[in-house]
């Protein structure tokens, strides 16, 4: 992941040179070679500076925020840990859902 941010500020640097995207993209693969980000996701990033980003960062994710917490965890665990061979995958869902209700 740290590489991947690395190849970033340099794409970021190699645009601010003003080489083109195939001179970028090609000495990424001479320096990262089978690591490097893949094409289509410099590309991505070139025109992404080319429109005025100045960051290198990802974008934020949309989505589901994720409900696992360490208690949530802890919880269901000892839930299992009770009855080891619950008769139904429902029995730990309606669990779950009770956990859930008093989180």
């Amino acid at each position: 992941m740290k590489d991947h941010e690395e190849q970033r500020v340099c794409m970021k640097f190699c645009f601010r040179l003003a080489n083109n995207f195939t001179e970028n993209f090609q000495m990424l693969k001479q320096v990262y070679g089978e690591d490097s980000l893949s094409c289509s996701r410099c590309h991505e990033l070139y025109q992404r500076f080319k429109s005025g980003r100045t960051s290198t960062e990802d974008n934020s994710k949309s989505g589901r925020p994720s409900i696992s917490t360490d208690d949530h965890v802890e919880r269901v665990s000892a839930v299992i840990h009770e009855n080891r061979r619950p008769t139904k995958a429902r029995q730990i869902r309606s669990n779950e859902k009770v956990l859930l209700n008093y989180s």
